[in-house]
């Protein structure tokens, strides 16, 4: 996968007593280390070759604006522009719609809307065909949204069940042709409605970890979570023969459900 441009938004302080959770964290969210954090992220993202990086300023009404990945699906040269699953987050992609309209890059912008609901965290593109997760957040009217968008691709549906908020919660692309997964129940069942349904044949790199299995891999670069957070499946992608690694540390959003990809828009 090659990605030059990224889209990005910077955290809100509203963010930690109004960020969506589906459970209370262990400790409190620390703000400022987010930021932190939230910065250290996108010089990964700058190190993995994505020069152009626009980061909009955040939104205090919009709690959880800083998971801008819910709010579009970019393939190539077309947007699709989705209708969150949440009703706190639908107006967020105001600020990114208007982004898209005026990229020199982009050609072509869609916009779903209701019944259709879709976060872009259920949506893995694996540069062959599109896997879309149903759940809490997107249903197969979403789906069939991203189907008459993107027609050159195929389109699958996958059920996610209720114990993890996002398809990419819990497996994402690892290369070109092998994803990488956790080893929950969940996210083994969700491999074997994948095998069924690919047209293409992929590999599967399983990490102890269900949020470790989020990654982003471009430009022959893979970033993931540190060892700090995730010291079984660190090993296990310290030791695989990627050139470039680069490791950081995402503690504070994982608060708020948050993951590597959740952050950005690769295009």
């Amino acid at each position: 996968m090659k990605y030059l441009r990224a889209l990005c938004r910077n955290i809100p302080r509203s963010i930690v007593n109004f960020g969506l959770r589906q459970k209370i964290p262990s400790s409190p969210f620390n703000y400022e280390l987010a930021i932190k954090q939230h910065e250290d992220y996108i010089t990964a993202l700058r190190n993995a070759g994505i020069s152009d990086i626009k980061v909009l300023e955040s939104d205090e009404s919009l709690p959880d604006c800083v998971f801008v990945e819910d709010t579009a699906i970019v393939i190539g040269q077309t947007a699709l522009i989705t209708n969150p699953g949440a009703t706190s987050r639908k107006l967020e992609t105001i600020s990114v719609l208007k982004h898209f309209k005026n990229s020199d890059f982009i050609k072509n912008i869609h916009i779903m809307t209701g019944p259709a609901c879709c976060d872009g965290g259920d949506v893995l593109f694996t540069g062959k065909e599109i896997f879309v997760g149903i759940s809490k957040r997107s249903n197969l009217e979403g789906m069939d949204t991203i189907r008459k968008v993107f027609t050159n691709f195929p389109v699958h549906a996958l059920d996610i069940g209720s114990k993890h908020l996002h398809l990419k919660s819990f497996l994402s692309m690892l290369d070109e042709s092998t994803i990488a997964i956790g080893e929950s129940d969940t996210a083994q069942f969700v491999k074997k409605q994948l095998l069924n349904k690919a047209y293409e044949k992929y590999e599967f790199f399983e990490v102890s970890d269900d949020y470790a299995a989020n990654v982003i891999y471009t430009n022959g670069v893979l970033i993931h979570r540190s060892v700090n957070e995730f010291p079984k499946s660190f090993k296990l992608f310290n030791n695989l023969p990627v050139k470039t690694k680069i490791s950081i540390n995402c503690s504070e959003i994982s608060k708020v459900d948050g993951a590597l990809t959740c952050c950005s828009i690769l295009y």
